[in-house]
Parts: C-alpha cells; structure tokens; sequence
C-alpha cells in the first residue's frame, strides 16, 4: 500500500541531497557540472499527486534526469525495483543473488574495469547459460577514502529452475568462483558471492537502489567533487542496469503493459506539495470535478474532496 508521508519525507531528504549536490557542481571547473548544477537544484521543487478515479493516486512532477540527481535517482530506484519485483513475481523460478567483484582500481583504471567487470561477467553467463535462465545485473560504485580507490561490482539477480537445488544443473559457488577468477585473469583479486534468495523484497531492493555512493563518504569538497567527475567519465554511455534470458522478456512484457501517463478525464483532484526548504507541504487542490482550486494556505480545508 502506498504510504504518502514515507514518500513525502523520503523526497525531502533527497531534495535536501539535491542542494548539497548543486553547491558541489557550481565550484566544478568541469562545464557539465557547472551546467547542470541549477537544474539539479530545482528537480522536484514542486510534486503533484493526482487522485485517480480508480481509487488509485499517482505523483507527478519535473524531473531532471540526470544521473547524479538524488531526486531522480530516489526515483529511478522506485520505478526499476516495481518492474523487478513484478518480473520475480511473474516468474515461476527459484533465484540467487551473486556479487562480482575486482580489486579495487584507482581513478584513471575506473573506467577499464567497468568495462572488465561487463564484459567478463557477460562471458560467464554464456558459460553457465543452461544453469542460469535470466539475470538483472547491476553495477555499484563506491569509494575507499582511505586508500582513495574504487570499488565497482556488480549485483545480478539470477532465475533458476525451481529443481535447480537438487538437479544436475546446480553449480557449487567454489566452481563459479574459479570460472570467474580464469575470466578476469587477475590472480585471487577476483570475488564472487552466492546465495539463494529467500526475500524477494531484500534481494529485488539491493539491485534496485542507488547504485552510486560518493554521499557516504566524509571526506573534503575537493576530494567529492573529483570523485564524482571521476565517476562522470567512467559511467558515461553505461546502462548500469541490464537484463538477460527470461528476465529479459518478462520485463518487456511489463514496460509495454505500462501506462505512463494519465488522461485528465480520470483525475478527480490534484494536491500540489512545493518544497519549502525543509519538508514538502501542501499548498492548493485543484478539484477536476467542480474546476475549483482550493488554496490550503489561505485557510480552505476541503479534506472531503481527497482521499489519500
């Protein structure tokens, strides 16, 4: 069930990100951060929940889009783990989880092993392909402040035969840990972790979330600002979420159910939210039926004419 006051706070918190992010971009030497800057902070500064009349509520809003927008990024992990944990469901699989890794790199080997840590583990799905029937793979960055590296890896999400455990075609982690470590060619550095998913919910939401994390490091302006421009020109032109097999298919099926849009017949009324450098608050409804706005701030209550 939706839950308004969780999304309303969880949007606050990253709004707030959102400033931190767009004060960081302005003291870029680097014209794409500098550009982008004003349009990271006023993402979201307004949020629309139309109450549709199926009994349903849908938020709308400007978005920017970019990828180091917390707005945004909060909301693409939304909309990616609905569409995953719709597949799962979908699905008549058991599944894993695997974790791929490398040894962490430095700044000018980031975007070489992004491209090891795809093209590789591309490879080995191939090998195992009988074994495995679909996979979400998805990649993480995160930065060692201390040792001033990069760690990507990558999250894959695996569909398997519900006879998977007990058949021939079950392959023990030792065995995909040396396939991996023989594709990679680097020694023992390699990492490869699986296990079998008994939370779809838990799994669904690690491959879903914010997969870039330079906001939990405590470290010197400069210091975040490089790491994000380093990030920037290692990410560029990468799908960092990626599907494969069933899974594949399943969740085109989805997307092409999917109704992004709604007709203005079907909206009952409107809550328009602005952002008011703390929290998100509601300022006027517009009623669709009657074609009067009530301004909230203003002293108009019409709390009978929404349901939320």
């Amino acid at each position: 069930m939706f839950d308004l006051t969780s999304f309303l706070n969880k949007s606050a918190y990253y709004k707030e990100k959102s400033f931190e992010i767009a004060d960081l971009f302005e003291k870029s030497d680097l014209y794409y951060f500098k550009d982008k800057a004003d349009l990271i902070r006023h993402c979201a500064d307004r949020l629309i929940l139309n109450n549709i009349n199926d009994n349903t509520d849908k938020f709308i809003s400007r978005y920017c889009r970019l990828r180091f927008c917390p707005q945004c990024q909060f909301r693409k992990s939304i909309k990616n783990y609905g569409q995953i944990i719709q597949v799962a469901e979908n699905l008549d699989c058991s599944w894993l989880h695997m974790v791929l890794t490398v040894r962490n790199c430095f700044d000018n080997e980031l975007d070489e092993t992004i491209d090891k840590l795809f093209v590789n583990s591309t490879k080995l799905f191939k090998i195992y392909k009988k074994n495995f029937k679909g996979i979400v793979r998805a990649c993480e960055v995160t930065y060692n402040s201390k040792e001033k590296t990069y760690h990507p890896h990558l999250h894959c999400l695996i569909a398997v035969n519900k006879s998977y455990f007990t058949s021939r075609y079950y392959v023990k982690q030792a065995t995909l840990l040396n396939s991996w470590r023989g594709l990679i060619n680097d020694g023992n550095n390699g990492g490869l972790y699986i296990s079998r998913v008994t939370d779809k919910s838990c799994s669904v939401a690690e491959i879903a979330k914010y997969c870039l994390k330079p906001l939990d490091c405590e470290i010197p302006e400069q210091e975040k600002l490089n790491v994000y421009q380093v990030i920037y020109t290692a990410l560029k032109g990468k799908r960092l979420l990626q599907t494969f097999g069933i899974v594949s298919k399943e969740l085109k099926k989805i997307k092409d159910s999917y109704k992004p849009l709604v007709d203005k017949e079907d909206i009952v009324c409107s809550t328009h939210y602005y952002y008011n450098g703390a929290r998100y608050e509601p300022t006027s409804i517009d009623n669709k039926i009657t074609e009067r706005v009530y301004n909230l701030k203003n002293g108009n209550s019409p709390q009978e004419l929404v349901s939320v």
